[in-house]
């Protein structure tokens, strides 16, 4: 089953990498782009994948900080289950013993 998941995920990667090579290459095009103080020029899929890049470096670095926090609660909360399973055996035990 591993190596069906593997061969997917490389057949997906491998259709993603030729659509944006195909995408560059049908949009060679030359754009100009002004940001405040001076101007940039670039094939237009330059400027779209860049853009696509850009948002999702931004998207993953954005979710970090609730990916922490959420693995920290899950720390706390399995140390809390753990300190209650304990105490159930313990008082089951003491149940056991009258």
């Amino acid at each position: 089953m591993e190596t069906i998941k593997g061969l997917i995920i490389k057949l997906a990667i491998l259709i993603a990498l030729v659509s944006v090579i195909l995408f560059a290459l049908g949009n060679t095009q030359i754009i100009e782009v002004s940001f405040f103080f001076f101007e940039l020029q670039a094939p237009v899929a330059v400027w779209v994948v860049s853009a696509f890049v850009v948002g999702g470096v931004s998207g993953l670095l954005a979710s970090t900080g609730m990916m922490l926090s959420h693995k920290r609660k899950t720390v706390i909360h399995t140390g809390s289950i753990k300190r209650k399973d304990k105490e159930i055996a313990r008082l089951r035990s003491v149940v056991s013993r009258d």
